[in-house]
């Protein structure tokens, strides 16, 4: 019988792979596209969706000098030989669970493979910039 332990893993390999693949190979699996792969579009509210009458009620009355977004998931590969790295075991598929996860992280957060560390951080940065007016 497989263990539930065993049965997850499996699942999670499944969807990491083709999740996975898509993130580390971009134009090597054209056909990979199945909206598991995040399509990083630009870091702004699209203006049809700014402008909707729920995103206007959320903001209505609230100050937006006094919003500040502090909650951050600073992960990287340490590729620039300095800050975040994971560790080892997030590279090698004999730990599945920690692969995948580190393939989803880098799949959520745009990142290029080649240059995990910057890519990261730079999407940060754009995602800072496309705060409301005043907001922080």
């Amino acid at each position: 019988m497989l263990s539930r332990r065993a049965f997850l893993a499996g699942a999670a390999a499944g969807l990491g792979i083709t999740a996975g693949a898509r993130a580390s190979t971009v134009d090597a699996l054209p056909l990979v596209d199945d909206g598991l792969r995040n399509p990083c579009l630009d870091s702004r509210l699209p203006e049809h969706l700014a402008r909707h009458e729920i995103v206007q009620a959320a903001w209505e009355g609230v100050d937006r000098a006094r919003v500040w977004d502090v909650h951050v998931h600073l992960v990287g590969t340490g590729d620039s030989g300095e800050g975040p790295w994971l560790p080892p075991e997030a590279e090698s598929l004999w730990h599945p669970l920690s692969y995948f996860r580190r393939m989803a992280l880098m799949n959520a957060a745009c990142v290029d493979p080649k240059a995990a560390d910057r890519s990261y951080v730079e999407r940060l940065h754009a995602l800072i910039d496309a705060f409301p007016t005043g907001a922080r």
